[in-house]
C-alpha cells in the first residue's frame, strides 16, 4: 500500500479576522449644530453670507436712494407747476386789478363831461358882442362826476369828484388850425370844443380854484395871451357856486 498523505480534514485551523478597524468618520460637516464657533468662523459659508448680507444692505440704500430722488424730483415737478401757475395766473389777476381800477378811477372823457347835466353857478350875456370873435356871454356849471377821479393838478395826483363847465357864447367861430382856448384872468381852463352850429366853445376844468369871484372870461386861439378877447361882464357866483 503505497504511503499517501491524507490531510486530517477535521484539523482544526486558526481562525483569522479579516475585519478592518472601524473608522468613525463625521460627515455632518454642513450641520451648524455640530461644528464648533471656531469651525463656524473658519467656514467659507460665514464670509459668503455676510457678502450676501452686505449687498442687501447696499441694494436696500440704492433703493432708498433712489425713492428720495424720485420723491426730491417729483417735489421739483409739483413746485416748478406751482410756479408757472403762479406765473401765469398772477400777471391776468394783476391785470385784472388794474383794468378794475382803472375802470373806478379812469377819468372821464370830455364827451361825457359835456353831456353830464349840470348847475348853472354863473352866467351872462349881453346885447353887444365883444371883440372880433363877437364874444356875446358865458355860463358856467358845475358837474357831479358819477365816481370819484384822481387826476394830475399842478403836479399832484388829486382825487376829486366835481368839474366845472365853461362855455363861451357867440361867434359863429371860426374853425382854425390853432385850437380855441378858455380862460378865466390869466389861468387856462382848457381847450374849448366848438358845438354844431359854432354858436358856443365849451371847456371844461376840475380846477375850481379858476372859479372865483369878479374873474374875466376870455378866448383866443392858441395859448398866446396877448390874442385874447375878454368878456366884460366878470364872474358873480350865485349862492353855492365857488369862491
Amino acid at each position: 500500500m503505497q504511503g499517501r498523505f491524507t490531510p486530517h480534514l477535521d484539523q482544526s485551523l486558526p481562525e483569522f479576522q479579516l475585519t478592518p478597524p472601524s473608522i468613525r468618520t463625521n460627515v455632518s460637516l454642513l450641520q451648524p449644530d455640530n461644528l464648533t464657533s471656531q469651525a463656524r468662523r473658519d467656514s467659507p459659508a460665514v464670509p459668503l453670507c455676510r457678502g450676501l448680507a452686505s449687498a442687501r444692505d447696499v441694494l436696500t440704500t440704492l433703493f432708498l436712494v433712489v425713492v428720495n430722488q424720485k420723491e426730491i424730483e417729483m417735489n421739483r415737478t409739483l413746485v416748478n407747476c406751482c410756479l408757472a401757475i403762479a406765473i401765469l395766473v398772477l400777471p391776468l389777476q394783476v391785470s385784472g386789478l388794474r383794468v378794475f381800477a382803472q375802470r373806478n378811477d379812469k377819468e372821464p372823457s370830455v364827451k361825457e363831461l359835456l353831456k353830464l347835466p349840470g348847475k348853472v353857478v354863473s352866467e351872462a350875456k349881453s346885447d353887444r358882442p365883444s371883440g372880433d370873435l363877437k364874444l356875446t356871454g358865458y355860463r358856467v356849471e358845475e358837474l357831479q362826476l358819477p365816481r370819484t377821479v384822481t387826476i394830475e393838478m399842478k403836479g399832484q395826483q388829486v382825487a376829486v369828484d366835481k368839474a366845472w363847465r365853461v362855455t363861451v357864447t357867440g361867434g359863429p367861430f371860426p374853425v382854425r388850425a390853432m385850437p380855441a382856448v378858455i380862460w378865466v384872468d390869466d389861468q387856462i381852463v382848457g381847450i374849448g370844443i366848438e358845438n354844431e352850429t359854432l354858436s358856443q366853445i365849451t371847456a371844461v376844468t376840475f380846477d375850481g380854484s379858476l372859479i372865483r369871484e369878479g374873474g374875466v372870461v376870455a378866448l383866443s386861439y392858441g395859448e398866446e395871451k396877448d390874442a385874447r378877447v375878454r368878456l366884460s361882464q366878470r364872474l358873480q357866483l350865485r349862492e353855492g357856486g365857488q369862491q
